[in-house]
């Protein structure tokens, strides 16, 4: 296999698998375009070619994964009505991509302090707007009487700490499956804030 992809080049594909993998492993810091080519057996030219730089692949690895989130959760909002119905639709939605997404939504939201200025301001514009998603839901379960929450915004972080640390321990070969494991944030999260689950 590896003098087949030495033959032909690594594909676009390959290399954004293989490069998600050390950055996760090694940060993006640690992981240089030489890593990247010895993993895929390829040369250097060939990562390059694809992506002009180790940060070019970078930014293809978000575009193609966390940067979709603030846009996928607006329209799981959208979707609902109900202020109850649409935070359980956005924690239901914001796990399933975390979930699809593992290790790239770990590299971005639980590593982020292995990045340099330029991409960690890019990581928190994107985190910025997660957060603001919360923050509107919450404050219309606030305004609704539902709950009573002073802090939104604190509920908001905890939240968002509760599903980003899910990235740390869950393992798709683990004993309990994803939708277990979502259930049970769900209804951490809803109670937590003093809705039924």
């Amino acid at each position: 296999m590896a003098a087949a992809v030495r033959k032909r080049g690594a594909t676009r594909r390959q290399l954004l698998e293989v490069a998600g993998r050390l950055f996760d492993l090694r940060g993006y810091r640690g992981t240089s375009i030489r890593d990247i080519a010895r993993a895929m057996d390829t040369s250097i030219s060939n990562i390059y070619h694809y992506f002009g730089s180790k940060e070019g692949l970078w930014n293809e690895i978000q575009r193609n994964s966390v940067r979709q989130l603030p846009e996928q959760l607006r329209q799981a909002v959208a979707a609902e009505t109900d202020p109850v119905a649409q935070l359980r639709r956005l924690l239901q939605v914001h796990l399933t991509l975390a979930d699809e997404f593992q290790r790239e939504s770990r590299i971005f939201f639980v590593n982020a302090d292995q990045l340099d200025a330029s991409r960690n301001s890019r990581q928190r514009q994107i985190q910025r707007e997660v957060l603001d998603v919360y923050l509107e839901v919450l404050r219309r379960l606030q305004r609704s009487g539902r709950v009573r929450l002073r802090h939104p915004q604190i509920a908001a972080f905890n939240i968002l700490a509760l599903l980003n640390w899910m990235l740390r321990w869950y393992r798709p070969e683990g004993r309990l499956s994803a939708a277990q494991v979502h259930r049970e944030i769900v209804t951490f999260a809803l109670r937590g804030i003093g809705l039924p689950d």
